[in-house]
């Protein structure tokens, strides 16, 4: 089953590598997320979930005191005798935001004529129903998932692009 890990912020990448050296899956989705720095846009490595790691674990009192006597982890979320984990949809939620530990390039989307936002290739076609808000201006977008069954909001970046469609001439008769 998978569990959630609350660790020291800024040490969840090395929190990963220990426990993967310990025998253990992990998850810690990141993504490059698109910032304007002096009037230009640049990409920059975020992590999705701040000061939380996702293993996979048994959870016996074994695994319990190696994972927990790594530095930086504080704690499993939920009851210490029984602590939360997630579901098997959360489970696959985490591994498509993971990425097989590459970080998520933004979604490429277009402005249609009436102004809405469609989606055109990246990681949100898969969370398209949970879309809550696009905000063109920043290169966001919002959606809603479960941890643990509380609901979470994640924000990713998006690439608009101008789709300028390309008009025939039309052949006059004559």
């Amino acid at each position: 089953m998978w569990y959630v890990l609350q660790v020291k912020g800024g040490q969840e990448l090395s929190i990963c590598k220990q426990l993967k050296e310990a025998g253990y899956t992990t998850l810690s989705p990141r993504e490059l997320r698109n910032i304007r720095t002096k009037g230009a846009w640049k990409q920059k490595e975020y992590i999705l979930f701040p000061n939380y790691v996702f293993v996979e674990t048994d959870y016996k009192a074994e695994d319990y005191y190696r994972i927990t006597q790594i530095g930086g982890v504080q704690k499993f979320l939920g009851d210490q005798r029984c602590p939360s984990c997630l579901s098997y949809l959360e489970e696959m939620w985490m591994k498509i935001l993971d990425n097989d530990g590459v970080p998520l390039k933004p979604t490429i989307v277009t402005c249609n004529d009436d102004g809405n936002v469609e989606l055109l290739k990246g990681v949100l076609l898969n969370f398209k129903s949970r879309i809550k808000i696009f905000n063109k201006r920043q290169r966001r977008a919002v959606f809603e998932i479960t941890v643990c069954n509380e609901v979470k909001e994640i924000t990713l970046s998006i690439d608009m692009i101008n789709e300028e469609k390309e008009k025939k001439p039309t052949e006059a008769s004559g």
